[in-house]
């Protein structure tokens, strides 16, 4: 266990993939930091992260910090404790340190587990956290769609969520976003058009990126590569838009 940590660090949303989209407190926050933490995983977030840190700031200096893909509850909460340990050694120094993560920092992200874990080591970390730009609002604005009016119900999930749960929450809101589709877009594809919502779907797969797709009916799409960093944004159409 370090001593007194002294520095203080910074969770910071980089937006979904545009570096055009990272927020004016966050690049400046980037530029002041002594050193930035990137979370590398399988999913290739890591290598996204890094590019956009590349063409902001060429030369900064970044620590890579493992988080692979797996379920296993047990083995994660080892890479986020050593994750916390190198974060905690270098504010044991009086460091400021970022840790970047893409989208938002407080939605499904490994920024949560990171700072639980430092938080147990340290529990008076200075911590301040910069919101960023999620994917599903970026898909949203590719797309011109929008995501909810008036007293319109929206909700957020991830598409690993399961078929009953996918079908109530598709039959009881009038916009659901469906996250962290991966190699599930099949099975969300056949769902959707089971229950009529097919022409209702959008997707929109690596936004602000080279090889960005927004297709406007997902019983269209195929190919499952279309699934990595894809969101899909379903949203009912009303009697009289029909």
């Amino acid at each position: 266990m370090p001593g007194k940590l002294s520095g203080k660090l910074y969770g910071i949303g980089i937006g979904p993939g545009d570096p055009g989209l990272v927020t004016i407190k966050a690049l400046k926050l980037l530029e002041a930091v002594d050193i930035i933490c990137v979370p590398r995983a399988d999913s290739g977030e890591g290598s996204i992260a890094f590019s956009i840190l590349h063409q902001l700031l060429p030369g900064k200096e970044c620590l890579e910090l493992s988080f692979p893909m797996v379920r296993d509850t047990t083995r994660l909460q080892e890479y986020w404790r050593r994750a916390a340990d190198t974060v905690a050694d270098r504010l044991a120094q009086g460091l400021e340190v970022a840790f970047v993560t893409l989208g938002d920092p407080l939605l499904y992200s490994t920024y949560n587990y990171l700072l639980k874990a430092l938080w147990e080591k340290a529990p008076d970390t200075q911590v301040e956290t910069v919101p960023g730009i999620t994917s599903f609002t970026a898909a949203a604005a590719l797309a011109n769609l929008s995501l909810a009016e008036r007293d319109e119900e929206m909700a957020v999930l991830p598409a690993s969520a399961g078929e009953e749960t996918l079908r109530r929450v598709l039959t009881d809101f009038d916009t659901v976003v469906l996250m962290k589709i991966g190699h599930r877009l099949a099975q969300v594809r056949e769902l959707l058009s089971d229950m009529g919502l097919a022409g209702d779907a959008v997707l929109v797969s690596r936004a602000g990126l080279e090889g960005q797709t927004v297709a406007r009916d997902i019983s269209q799409v195929e190919g499952e590569r279309l699934g990595y960093l894809s969101v899909i944004i379903v949203r009912r159409r009303k009697e009289n838009e029909r």
